[in-house]
């Protein structure tokens, strides 16, 4: 997930399946789910409890529901890697989640 609950009260939960890979760094990947989920609201800082769907419907649309990964690093607790967009992805291991994964950071 991304977590940006310090700068707007939520995190984007992407649920992704790997699906093979294409080479010797790469990762294929599958985006199954995704939505916003909130516990407090930016303006008023308030407690809420908010889920809102990821605006890409990824059954409908399944050529934007698959994506690589090019792992530049990777050890135990840190991933970089860049995807075939050209976003640069930083990912520390997040042991605390329910499922264990990487989380996003700055």
């Amino acid at each position: 997930f991304i977590d940006f609950r310090e700068a707007a009260g939520g995190v984007l939960n992407l649920q992704a399946k790997v699906t093979g890979f294409t080479g010797g760094t790469q990762l294929d990947i599958k985006f199954n789910n995704a939505y916003f989920k909130f516990d407090r609201n930016p303006v008023t800082n308030q407690a809420m409890d908010l889920r809102l769907p990821y605006p890409v419907p990824f059954r409908l649309l399944p050529n934007e529901s698959r994506g690589l990964l090019d792992n530049i690093y990777v050890d135990d607790d840190l991933r970089l890697a860049k995807g075939n967009k050209g976003t640069v992805f930083v990912l520390t291991r997040d042991d605390s989640a329910e499922f264990p994964a990487f989380d996003f950071v700055d």
